[in-house]
């Protein structure tokens, strides 16, 4: 994705620095503010004018955490805190309930920011799948035309054999039909010949000399 920036690499994903503003209550220019110092982990992605900061969400929480332990209000509330007196309320108690509601606001805001994220990254997995699954069936495509290809070059070699024991055969069959015809001719000429016999030669059963 990119190279790690600010303390390192975080593992409960990442966001946006305008996610991360928002969560923190700050601009985004802070964000990248708070990188540069460490106070947030980040990595980098894309390059040149499309270059931009993922910001870690488990420092994000733990700045916010820190922030508000010390109290310190999101920016864009901080001056109205300070002018929000009204008839019976200090601005004090002013400052406090503003507090409560921007660091609501804030967790809305962060917590949207999560959900983009995480349709995010479904939506990159679903498009990853998708890139595989067409790569996956390209290969099994370019298998099958090589094995296609393979078929069409062995199997008329393989054929060849198969027909050679029905040539014999025929082979053998023409040669027992000349022998049988062979057979037939000898028997009708020796028919002949004994017809061709005198009676009295055939009943005593002789030969001429």
């Amino acid at each position: 994705m990119g190279q790690p920036s600010g303390n390192g690499n975080g593992n409960g994903g990442w966001v946006t620095t305008r996610v991360a503003a928002a969560a923190l209550g700050v601009k985004p220019r802070q964000v990248r503010n708070y990188v540069s110092e460490g106070l947030l982990k980040a990595i980098t992605e894309g390059e040149g004018v499309n270059r931009r900061y993922l910001v870690s969400i488990e420092s994000v929480e733990a700045l916010r955490s820190r922030r508000h332990s010390e109290g310190k209000l999101p920016g864009q509330y901080r001056d109205v805190a300070q002018d929000a007196a009204e008839p019976g309320h200090t601005s004090e108690d002013a400052a406090e309930l503003l507090a409560k509601f921007a660091a609501e606001l804030g967790e809305a805001r962060y917590r949207l920011g999560r959900a983009e994220a995480r349709l995010e990254l479904t939506a990159q997995a679903e498009s990853t799948l998708r890139e595989q699954l067409v790569r996956e069936r390209e290969r099994a495509d370019k298998a099958e035309r090589r094995v296609e290809q393979l078929e069409a070059r062995l199997l008329p070699p393989l054929q060849e054999p198969r027909d050679a024991p029905e040539t014999a055969r025929q082979d053998a069959g023409r040669v027992e039909d000349r022998n049988e015809t062979a057979e037939a001719q000898t028997g009708a000429r020796e028919a002949e010949e004994t017809a061709r016999r005198p009676w009295w030669i055939r009943i005593l059963g002789g030969s001429l000399p």
